[in-house]
């Protein structure tokens, strides 16, 4: 099936194939697999098949249908579990039209007219309608997971947090937010594309929201950190014994680079610039009996979780089609230029494409999703571009300034 040559809209408008450049575009956002409208100029009743009675379900679909028929391919699409992406003319007054909008398909209008490639025989013209890309995602809601029986016992309000670093951005504060919305929206495994200190999944985990933990971080520091505080026999018994003054960490600093000198940092440094100066009070900064409690959590817990170091949005791609993988996503500042991301972060999220992209991604994703990002307009209307709900949630800065920020996620748990 050529999936880069399709039907547009009787002999002379049905025969209109899309332009290689808008299919290949299309392909890489949404990564289609079904075609039931190839060019076949040929096409001839009870020999070849008709796309109308091809099975959609679970497939991603791209469908440039015949314009003098199009009603029948939208109905398809809505009694099909499948992700649909039209290619169809702006006519608003049209029953198919009418029907896309009120079902909250999500509706893209270009604002050139694009040029269809013309039929053998036929001389080659200007579009004479604008084009429309329509976007169906039909799913059906995910399984939820079985209930575990720890979590019976245990209160939303009452989430015990498994804090071990104190990286620049960790969501302790959170908590409460992540509980409620994963007991509600449930999810056996768990995906945090941008881990940080890891602390809303390890709590979720150590709660018995879900089973298991999948910690994505592009900062090898932090990788490493992470791996030694789940794998190394020794790191419980050092960092018991370590005496924390300043001459200690300094040399521990400049001889080492090792899960231990990452955790102590990310304990004594200041959090408001990367790689910060050392704080005051250094012997409290460790607070050595709540985090070797909470390591000692953890290492219970480590067949269940997994660390890797990779890109968030690759490894979430992966994911993305298993309805019962959840995403929480607490993206590195922030989309606006100049932001304060440069400061806190060794690989930040930057640029709005890569929020684009990531919008695009989550709206695609199956499971249960949550994202905290920057209280900012350019996310604010991200947001409302995706049908996305947020709401403004108060959040307590690294110099103990109240400050809002976003969190985000999608009503309905269809995809």
């Amino acid at each position: 099936m050529n999936k880069r040559t399709h039907k547009k809209a009787g002999i002379d408008r049905d025969s209109w194939r899309t332009p290689n450049w808008l299919y290949e575009a299309l392909d890489k956002e949404f990564g289609f697999d079904l075609d039931p409208c190839p060019f076949q100029p040929n096409w001839t009743p009870g020999i070849h098949q008709n796309g109308l009675d091809l099975d959609w379900n679970g497939h991603r679909v791209f469908c440039n249908p015949p314009y003098s028929n199009i009603l029948p391919w939208v109905e398809k699409a809505y009694a099909s579990s499948a992700l649909t992406v039209f290619l169809l003319p702006s006519r608003t007054d049209t029953a198919w039209y009418h029907i896309l909008h009120d079902h909250g398909a999500e509706i893209r209008h270009y604002r050139k007219r694009i040029n269809f490639v013309a039929p053998k025989g036929i001389k080659s013209s200007t579009n004479n309608c604008g084009s429309t890309v329509a976007i169906v995602r039909n799913f059906p809601e995910p399984t939820p997971a079985p209930v575990p029986q720890l979590a019976v016992s245990r209160k939303p309000e009452r989430i015990e947090a498994i804090s071990i670093a104190q990286y620049a951005g960790r969501k302790q504060w959170f908590l409460p937010h992540a509980f409620r919305h994963f007991q509600n929206h449930r999810c056996q495994t768990l995906i945090e594309p941008f881990a940080g200190s890891g602390v809303v999944g390890l709590s979720l985990l150590y709660a018995g929201v879900i089973d298991k933990l999948v910690l994505v971080e592009k900062d090898e520091r932090l990788v490493c950190m992470h791996e030694g505080i789940l794998n190394d026999p020794t790191f419980i018994d050092r960092y018991a014994d370590f005496e924390c003054t300043k001459e200690n960490v300094r040399h521990l600093f400049r001889t080492e680079k090792t899960a231990f000198r990452y955790l102590v940092q990310t304990r004594v440094c200041n959090r408001a610039k990367f790689d910060g100066g050392l704080r005051s009070n250094l012997g409290e900064r460790l607070c050595k009996e709540m985090v070797i409690q909470n390591i000692q959590r953890a290492r219970l817990m480590r067949d269940r979780i997994t660390v890797i170091h990779s890109d968030a949005l690759e490894e979430m791609r992966k994911r993305m089609d298993n309805p019962n993988v959840g995403c929480f996503a607490d993206v590195p500042y922030t989309s606006e230029p100049g932001g304060g991301g440069h400061r806190l972060y060794r690989h930040r999220f930057a640029g709005r494409e890569r929020h684009r992209q990531l919008f695009s991604l989550l709206s695609q994703w199956r499971g249960a999703w949550l994202l905290t990002e920057d209280n900012c307009r350019t996310v604010r209307r991200l947001a409302h571009a995706y049908r996305f709900t947020f709401k403004r949630v108060r959040m307590n800065g690294s110099e103990n300034k109240w400050k809002k920020e976003l969190m985000i996620w999608r009503k309905r748990t269809a995809f």
